[in-house]
C-alpha cells in the first residue's frame, strides 16, 4: 500500500496488534512516534494528512509511580554513613552527602544537580538559596534546606572551593585518586556515586537518582505539606506527575484498611 493511501483505521489496526506482544505504555510511545513522524511528512507535503492524527489508544491510568523510595531509617543510615567522622573526612563523601541531600530535601532533578556552579550557591546564613539550570533551558531559585546548606559549607571548606566561582559544584574525581578533578560530574558519574554508597550500607540495587526526590515528595507529604508547594518545590508543571512520586497514601491506606475487623 503506498504510503499516501495509508488509512487511519490500518494505524488503529496496527497499534492493536502490538498490544498482543507490548505492555500499552510502549503501544503509546509507538503512537506518539509514528503520530509524530506522519506529522513531518504532512508538513512537507508528502501526505496531504496524518492518518494517525484520528486514532486513539486506549487511556493509561498511573496512580504511582514505580520509582524506589526510602524509608526514614534507611535514608538515615546512608546519611550517617557519610558524616565526617564515619568517612573519615573524605572530601568525596562530603560531596556525596552534599549532593544527596539537595536532591532529597530540595527534590533537585540528578540533572540540575550535575550542572550547578559554585555560584549557583549563595550563602546568606539564614537565607541561604540555589540557582538551578534545569531541562528545557529554564532557571528557577530554590532555598536550600538548612541542613543541605550545612552539608554544602563543609564540603565547600574541604574541596577549597571559593564562594561564587565558576568552578563545577560537584566534581568528578579521577579512579581510586581520592581528589577532586575539576570537572563536572555527570549524570551517570551522580548515578554511579548512588549506587556505591547505598551497596556500601546494604540499601536496595534498584535505589537510583529520582529515589531522593520521590522519598523527599513523600516525607514532605507526610509531614502535612500541601501537593502544591510540593510540585512547586520539585518543579513539576502539574500535581498529578507530583502524586506519582509520593507514597505517603501507602501508610494512610494500611491505616484504614485495618480499620475492618470481624
Amino acid at each position: 500500500m503506498p504510503l499516501r493511501a495509508l488509512p487511519s483505521p490500518t494505524v488503529a489496526a496496527y497499534l492493536e496488534e502490538l498490544q498482543a506482544s507490548l505492555k500499552l505504555s510502549s503501544v503509546k510511545l509507538h503512537a506518539a512516534a509514528l503520530r509524530h513522524w506522519l506529522d513531518f511528512l504532512t508538513e512537507k507535503g508528502v501526505l496531504p494528512h496524518n492518518p494517525a492524527s484520528a486514532v486513539r489508544t486506549p487511556r493509561m491510568i498511573v496512580r504511582e509511580g514505580k520509582t524506589p523510595v526510602l524509608e526514614r531509617e534507611e535514608a538515615r543510615r546512608l546519611f550517617t554513613s557519610l558524616e565526617p567522622a564515619a568517612a573519615g573526612g573524605d572530601v568525596l563523601a562530603l560531596r556525596d552527602r552534599a549532593m544527596f541531600a539537595l536532591m532529597l530535601y530540595g527534590l533537585v532533578r540528578v540533572g540540575a544537580v550535575a550542572r550547578l556552579r559554585v555560584r549557583d550557591f549563595e550563602d546568606g546564613g539564614g537565607d541561604t538559596s540555589l540557582t538551578l539550570h534545569e531541562k528545557g533551558h529554564k532557571m528557577r531559585r530554590i532555598p536550600v534546606h538548612h541542613l543541605a546548606a550545612e552539608y554544602l559549607r563543609a564540603y565547600l571548606t574541604a574541596a577549597g572551593l571559593e564562594a561564587g566561582s565558576r568552578a563545577a559544584l560537584f566534581q568528578s574525581a579521577p579512579r581510586r585518586s581520592g581528589a577532586l578533578s575539576g570537572h563536572a560530574m555527570t549524570r551517570g558519574s551522580v548515578l554511579e556515586a548512588v549506587k556505591r554508597r547505598c551497596h556500601v550500607v546494604g540499601l536496595s540495587p534498584d535505589v537510583c537518582c529520582h529515589s531522593f526526590r520521590a522519598t523527599g515528595i513523600t516525607l514532605h507529604q507526610e509531614a502535612g505539606g500541601r501537593l502544591e508547594d510540593a510540585a512547586e518545590l520539585a518543579g513539576h508543571a502539574s500535581t498529578q506527575t507530583t502524586r506519582l512520586y509520593s507514597r505517603a497514601s501507602r501508610k494512610v491506606q494500611r491505616k484504614e484498611v485495618e480499620r475492618i475487623q470481624l
